[in-house]
């Protein structure tokens, strides 16, 4: 049996069909998420996978650190957004300055685990 750690890097090897397959996420929906945050809000995306929703909160006119325990998603992420910063880490281990963002947000989409 994989153990979390193996299963939180379990993507990496078809980075590219993942960012391919998966859908975007509703301009509606991420504003919504977003409005307790403020004006340009600076926001970590956490599991960030190969950046579907980092790009919306792009889009919407946020500051991203996307946040990715798996290299090679993160190595697609880094192609599409280049601009963005990147952080290797998970949530249970992040090495964010306490008050360095406005607000975390996770990604996910139904009928998909992670």
């Amino acid at each position: 049996m994989a153990t979390r750690d193996e299963m939180a890097v379990s993507f990496g090897s078809a980075a590219w069909e993942y960012q391919a397959g998966r859908p975007s996420y509703p301009a509606a929906a991420v504003e919504w998420l977003l409005a307790p945050a403020g004006q340009h809000p600076r926001v970590a995306d956490v599991g960030a996978g190969t950046g579907k929703l980092t790009a919306a909160l792009l889009d919407a006119g946020s500051d991203v650190i996307a946040v990715e325990p798996d290299a090679a998603m993160l190595a697609a992420l880094r192609e599409a957004l280049p601009a963005v910063e990147t952080l290797i880490d998970s949530a249970e281990r992040m090495k964010l300055r306490d008050e360095s963002v406005d607000a975390v947000v996770l990604g996910h989409h139904e009928g998909q685990s992670r």
